[in-house]
């Protein structure tokens, strides 16, 4: 089975600071929501989203890694003071699990759609599409 890649980029859009991974793969799709409950699960101390098989990223984003918490940080995701394409995602176990059930929700539909994993207020968008192209959503 060949699983379609996804794309990953960061920029500053209409909506803010933006990490949109964009994938038209269901198998893709299913792969980040069992390394996500690998997290959740503590088989894994941490995932970097932009590492998955058949995953490119932009210069603007070299990683994306999720680390499950004890607390829930405000914010959420951080940036590497000395490389802003190094991205740090916490959660905690609560907010992992409702990372999975936003995921669930795009899978079971199976059709073009996408779920803001994280929307910080005056913070970052984590935002993951499904079958609505792969192209950025810059504007």
């Amino acid at each position: 089975m060949s699983i379609l890649p996804a794309y990953i980029d960061y920029y500053v859009g209409a909506y803010g600071k933006t990490i949109r991974i964009a994938t038209e793969s269901k198998h893709w799709v299913l792969l980040l929501k069992e390394n996500i409950m690998k997290v959740r699960d503590n088989n894994i101390d941490a995932l970097d989203v932009c590492k998955l098989p058949n995953t490119r990223h932009s210069d603007a984003i070299h990683e994306l890694k999720l680390t499950k918490v004890s607390y829930s940080p405000m914010p959420c995701i951080t940036t590497n003071p000395r490389n802003k394409a190094y991205f740090s995602w916490e959660q905690d176990a609560e907010e992992i699990v409702t990372l999975i059930g936003l995921i669930d929700g795009l899978l079971d539909g199976d059709s073009p759609g996408h779920q803001y994993l994280v929307y910080e207020d005056d913070g970052y968008i984590v935002e993951l599409s499904y079958k609505e192209g792969m192209s950025g959503g810059r504007t």
